[in-house]
């Protein structure tokens, strides 16, 4: 099976210790994940490392349930804590990442359980499903991006609504 889609409701229900994690069986041929979640539990992060040491596109949509899994994620560890696993996400190449609004709230998933396993992202689609979002926002995830896979990205789209302070706005400068 070289792709799995699922949508995690109870996202929180996987091995609960963290010795368990790294002794799971591999799905080597999955090279595709799609995964929505309900309530986002960063743990699920660390167990996709060791079940697909072969992922190369990541398709993590935390869109619905925002209001039910923000307090969660707000009391989870503010950096990824768990063991490095030395085969982690070596192969991903495409991440798409799918949250209700492009702020510093949901970027947060992005930057503390994606970002620290040093992924060799070539393709990155960044996808915001309300209207929620402000300029200042969409400009700093911007740039953070841009400067954080300046060496691999060859890709990058940000889709989106957004919401602009007319005195507000700042200007987008793009570089690499």
């Amino acid at each position: 099976m070289s792709y799995f889609k699922a949508y995690l409701g109870a996202a929180n229900e996987l091995p609960s210790t963290l010795e368990k994690i790294p002794h799971t069986l591999p799905a080597i041929s999955t090279t595709t994940l799609d995964i929505k979640f309900k309530n986002f539990f960063a743990l699920w992060l660390y167990y996709f490392n060791y079940k697909y040491p072969n992922l190369q596109f990541l398709r993590l949509d935390i869109s619905i349930g925002y209001h039910n899994w923000w307090p969660a994620v707000l009391t989870q560890d503010v950096t990824y804590t768990y063991p490095l696993n030395p085969n982690r996400l070596q192969h991903l190449e495409t991440l798409e990442l799918i949250t209700e609004e492009i702020s510093m709230r949901t970027h947060l998933v992005f930057w503390q359980y994606i970002y620290p396993l040093k992924a060799p992202i070539k393709n990155l689609k960044y996808i915001a499903t309300s209207s929620h979002s402000t300029a200042q926002h969409y400009a700093a995830n911007v740039k953070s991006f841009l400067q954080s896979f300046s060496e691999t990205l060859k890709t990058f789209s940000v889709e989106g609504k957004l919401f602009f302070y007319i005195k507000q706005c700042p200007e987008l400068e793009l570089s690499l």
